[in-house]
């Protein structure tokens, strides 16, 4: 027999979640209307109205990133703005270069958050080895890594962060 904890509202909100692959999100929110969560299970079998968002600042990505980067990238800093997210790095190719990386985000089948490389400055080589470099990171994010089930709607890049909303989603 399945029993179930029915809620009329709830809000969840967490700072500084360390997801298991090791980005740190500094602020998370959940609230819900209308939830029922099986007991037996421990799933999200129905909701309502429900609004949620993850908000990652430019240093914890910047601090995600960084262990990730090839070996040629000796520095690295993240801005983020304006709907651009802009990598500045220190390259070395045959001497010391600066180098910066303007991206976006996008969202793939509400599942996947993905890195777009839009332009690089200078080009040449460098744009090469951050292709490559992005194509072995992306997904940055994806729903499947998450504690919790989401299919993700829409993401900004404002003001130093990135926030991604999102909308629970209740077991089949």
């Amino acid at each position: 027999m399945s029993s179930a904890l029915s809620f009329q509202q709830f809000q969840l909100s967490c700072q500084a979640v360390t997801l298991p692959f090791g980005l740190v999100v500094d602020e998370l929110s959940v609230t819900a209307t209308d939830a029922t969560i099986d007991t037996d299970t421990g799933r999200l079998s129905s909701i309502q109205a429900q609004r949620s968002f993850a908000r990652v600042s430019e240093k914890s990505i910047a601090s995600y990133l960084r262990p990730q980067l090839p070996s040629a990238v000796k520095e690295a800093d993240v801005f983020i703005g304006d709907g651009v997210m802009k990598i500045a790095a220190k390259v070395v190719v045959v001497f010391p270069i600066s180098v910066n990386a303007y991206c976006r985000l996008q969202i793939v089948e509400e599942s996947r958050l993905e890195i777009v490389l839009q332009d690089v400055e200078p080009g040449g080589p460098v744009r090469a080895m951050l292709e490559k470099y992005i194509d072995e990171v992306n997904p940055i994010l994806s729903a499947s890594d998450l504690p919790i089930p989401l299919k993700f709607k829409s993401v900004e890049l404002q003001d130093g962060a990135i926030t991604l909303h999102a909308e629970l989603v209740a077991a089949p």
